[in-house]
């Protein structure tokens, strides 16, 4: 089972969710579908406007968020995603990714039989909101070609989608670092939000500007906090 963890920041609340390493890719996905469902029955007690819903997400975070953007089981749920981010995502479980050479030995098991069936490449359809991928050139762990392969997809299929490539730069390049040691935290958190700007039907809440700023600079109004 999943651990929830709420927190409210200056566009209002997230919720971050963590898992055991011993759950496999179906249950993670059928964990996050379930959140989804259990946030659109919620919504109105805990202020949550379903037409801001952003699903992101890094590396299988980053799958987990292209999987509640296109699984034929997503359509169905009170909400869906106004649009989706993602970071070096695993689009395409067919050619064993999920981690490096060591982590695809031990999850080919639990992918199973039909890769494709857990697979986002694979559920493409119009009906897929905006989505973002940002994604390193010289990631080895999931490779820069399949984030290529699925907005191509996308993209035939008439969504909005984008991918801003890295290039030499590698599996989770973009992650925070204690005191801003990584600019390039501040540089896709920033066309993240102008991605999410551009594509939702209402407009966010900051700038992306005034977002990434304040960020950087300790502003207390955008620190994530318990509630």
């Amino acid at each position: 089972m999943p651990a929830i963890s709420p927190t409210r920041d200056s566009w209002g609340p997230r919720w971050n969710i963590f898992y055991a390493r011993s759950s496999s890719p179906q249950d993670a996905v059928a964990d996050a579908v379930d959140f989804m469902r259990w946030l659109g029955t919620h919504a109105a007690e805990l202020g949550v406007d379903l037409k801001r819903v952003i699903v992101s997400g890094g590396s299988a975070g980053g799958h987990l968020a292209l999987c509640l953007g296109t699984f034929p089981e997503s359509r169905e749920l009170p909400v869906r995603p106004a649009a989706l981010v993602a970071f070096n995502p695993v689009s395409d479980a067919t050619n064993g990714a999920f981690g490096d050479s060591e982590a695809r030995k031990r999850n080919a098991a639990a992918i199973g039989d039909d890769p494709e069936a857990i697979s986002p490449i694979h559920h493409v359809s119009g009906q897929v909101p905006p989505a973002l991928i940002l994604h390193g050139g010289g990631d080895v762990v999931v490779p820069v070609s399949d984030s290529k392969r699925f907005i191509e997809a996308l993209k035939k299929a008439g969504v909005k989608a984008e991918l801003i490539e890295y290039p030499g730069r590698p599996h989770g390049f973009y992650n925070f670092l204690p005191g801003n040691r990584n600019p390039l935290f501040a540089k896709t958190l920033q066309e993240s939000v102008e991605f999410i700007e551009a594509h939702m039907e209402i407009p966010a809440m900051r700038t992306a500007a005034e977002w990434t700023a304040s960020y950087s600079n300790n502003d207390p109004a955008a620190k994530i906090e318990p509630f």
